[in-house]
């Protein structure tokens, strides 16, 4: 069953990294004292560890974020698209529901809602009410991976990476959800996870291409301190 809600809380984030209005979740405090929204129920956890964000969330349970409201409705509607990305693994699980995934990114304009769900062996574009599905195998158990997806309106890439992944044009709509959430957001798994980072911004002008490198960015700027 998924998990859906809406953001309650608004605040100032990090430096930009993918256009000027752009907030990087660097894992440094916990995402709410940033102005992240908490999604977490039943026993489901998380917490700081190294720079790094750990979500544990047992079976019936979800656990996760939200971005501030301040920030993503307008990205969102920016009409040159709109891009998430996360860094993250899935460091063990327990699986009940095969069609249910371990982890989600979910992006939201307020027409359409998008699901990137992560599971132990690929990811699924998935797109609320469910209208298609489009996968790609990828070993995400174990290892880290950098996952983008980037929209406008029901076009979405994805890329895996820094690899092309999926390219597909989605049709179902899902008025008036206008929010982007990460995590385990799902009640049928068992899922613990670690996240490095999580972004999200406006394509920048002329091209997706054109957007900076997160990984390199964090790495700078924990130098730095």
């Amino acid at each position: 069953m998924r998990a859906s809600a809406f953001l309650l809380c608004a605040a100032a984030l990090a430096a930009p990294a993918l256009a000027v209005d752009s907030p990087v979740l660097d894992m440094t405090q916990p995402p709410s004292n940033v102005g992240w929204t908490p999604f977490f129920v039943g026993a489901a956890n998380g917490y700081i560890s190294g720079n790094q964000l750990y979500l544990d969330s047992p079976v019936n349970t979800f656990a996760g974020f939200g971005a501030p409201a301040s920030l993503w409705p307008a990205i969102s509607s920016d009409p040159a698209g709109w891009r998430v990305e996360a860094n993250c693994t899935i460091l063990s699980r327990a699986i009940n529901n095969a069609g249910d995934s371990c982890l989600q990114l979910i992006a939201g304009d307020g027409t359409y809602r998008h699901f990137l769900d992560i599971f132990p062996d690929h990811i699924a574009l998935i797109q609320f009410p469910y209208s298609g599905v489009t996968t790609f195998p990828v070993a995400a158990e174990g290892t880290f991976h950098t996952y983008v997806m980037t929209g406008v309106g029901p076009n979405l890439t994805v890329t895996v990476d820094g690899a092309p992944a999926i390219n597909a044009t989605m049709i179902g709509t899902s008025p008036g959800f206008n929010t982007f959430q990460f995590g385990d957001l799902l009640f049928n798994n068992e899922t613990h996870s670690a996240w490095n980072y999580v972004a999200f911004g406006s394509v920048p002008a002329p091209a997706a291409t054109a957007l900076l490198p997160i990984a390199g960015l964090l790495a700078a700027r924990r130098r730095r301190r």
